[in-house]
């Protein structure tokens, strides 16, 4: 048994919450291609389940990975900066100007950024920051 923060944990319990998405989207019926963030259809979307609290409601901290399969990481942060602005301009209920995701480490030699994001989240449960972890894959030729 370890703690943590005052929070005794064994070797089960999850230390670090992580959720996983490809950017882009796979293509689907159900699929919403905000899904890093958000999902219109269902609550798929990465941030969105901790905003909600489906995903580490017993955490602080947490964290996301982009598989960045196509194009690259400069593009897919304007575009997740975008769907957040969209989802304000729509007055999507919980979202704020403080969920846009800020980066704080960038290796473009190793294809690699890392942002920050704190969220407000339902059910009266505490803010939680989310470390982004994306990382782009050369995909040229495989199927994704």
């Amino acid at each position: 048994m370890i703690e943590v923060e005052g929070r005794k944990h064994t070797e089960f319990d999850i230390l670090f919450p992580l959720e996983c998405k490809r950017l882009p989207t796979p293509v689907g019926r159900d699929r919403d291609e905000r899904e890093y963030v958000y999902s219109s259809k269902k609550s798929t979307g990465g941030v969105q389940r901790f905003k909600a609290g489906h995903h580490a409601s017993d955490h602080r901290v947490a964290g996301m990975i982009a598989y960045v399969q196509e194009s690259d990481i400069a593009n897919w942060s304007v575009r997740v900066s975008e769907w957040i602005d969209g989802l304000l301009h729509e007055r999507v209920a919980g979202w704020e100007k403080s969920d846009h995701l800020v980066e704080t480490i960038q290796d473009k030699r190793l294809k690699f950024c890392q942002f920050l994001s704190t969220h407000g989240r339902e059910k009266k449960l505490e803010p939680i920051t989310l470390h982004h972890f994306w990382i782009e894959l050369d995909c040229k030729g495989m199927q994704v």
